[in-house]
């Protein structure tokens, strides 16, 4: 997102020519390891240093063309965001008559797709892929702003906008193009006030078990979670979660595929009709 000109950067990204000595990782995938005090994460053209939630070393590699990888605004911003005691999960969000709505769900689901639907419908993006929240007791949680784009297959894209320039996304293996949707302008938190939760329906569970099924949901939700169960502060990610499945509407989808654009705005309409009629019921 873009900041004010006055505005105090509080992440350092810096470019080095080496990496500093770390310690022995406390867990370690394929493309990275976690340490104590953060992540390091060898990409292919890069490496991302992370330490603790405000410092990133980027060291290239023989012919880096200078643009961040997308893991900058994916694995990496989650990791820092959590170290900073905020919840990062795997969910698209857009902001409706003020207030956000957050689509969570497994992958392949609709969230994406669901939330650049929504923004035909008269909603703004709020965040794609990556969605960071902030909550208190007693207060209502709040949802922060992400990218700007939304990542999509081709052919969803061409539905929601046959005439734009989409420009493919670097180093996307499935083949998904950026879109840039309706955006929230304003550069602050957005109120989290209802959760899609794209999931089998749940009719008969009493108002208690669903809540209990969405902090489970939410859970498994949670961005990179094979990271975040090693870093520092598990126990306020719970809490965090706890307090999403207590203070936010909860609205059951039932996942299905998506077939063309006149399905997509069905789905649309039902979940804007299904938020509206909850809150006349609340």
């Amino acid at each position: 997102m873009d900041a004010p000109a006055d505005a105090v950067p509080d992440i350092e990204m810096r470019r080095v020519g080496a990496l500093a000595e770390r310690g022995p990782p406390i867990a370690w995938s394929a493309d990275g390891s976690l340490y104590a005090d953060g992540l390091r994460l060898a990409l292919r053209d890069v490496t991302l240093d992370l330490f603790g939630g405000n410092r990133i070393d980027i060291l290239p590699r023989a012919g880096y063309s200078g643009e961040l990888p997308p893991e900058t605004f994916g694995v990496a911003t989650g990791t820092s965001l959590a170290m900073r005691g905020l919840l990062p999960l795997h969910g698209s969000a857009v902001e409706i008559d003020g207030r956000a709505v957050l689509l969570c769900g497994p992958a392949g689901a609709g969230k994406s797709t669901l939330a650049a639907g929504l923004t035909l419908h008269g909603g703004k993006l709020i965040s794609d892929d990556l969605s960071v929240v902030s909550a208190s007791v007693g207060q209502r949680p709040e949802l922060y702003l992400g990218r700007p784009s939304i990542r999509l297959f081709p052919a969803v894209a061409e539905w929601l906008d046959p005439d734009a320039a989409h420009r493919p996304h670097p180093v996307d293996r499935k083949g998904k193009v950026l879109l840039r949707p309706a955006r929230v302008d304003a550069l602050h938190s957005v109120p989290l006030d209802t959760i899609v939760l794209l999931r089998p329906r749940h009719p008969n569970l009493p108002s208690a078990r669903r809540r209990r099924t969405l902090a489970e949901t939410l859970l498994m939700q949670l961005y990179r979670p094979n990271w975040l169960r090693y870093l520092p502060g598990a126990q306020n990610r719970l809490a965090l979660i706890d307090i999403l499945a207590t203070s936010t509407q909860l609205i059951d989808f039932p996942v299905t595929a998506i077939r063309d654009r006149s399905m997509l705005d069905a789905l649309c309409r039902n979940i804007i009709d299904r938020i509206a009629q909850t809150h006349k019921n609340h």
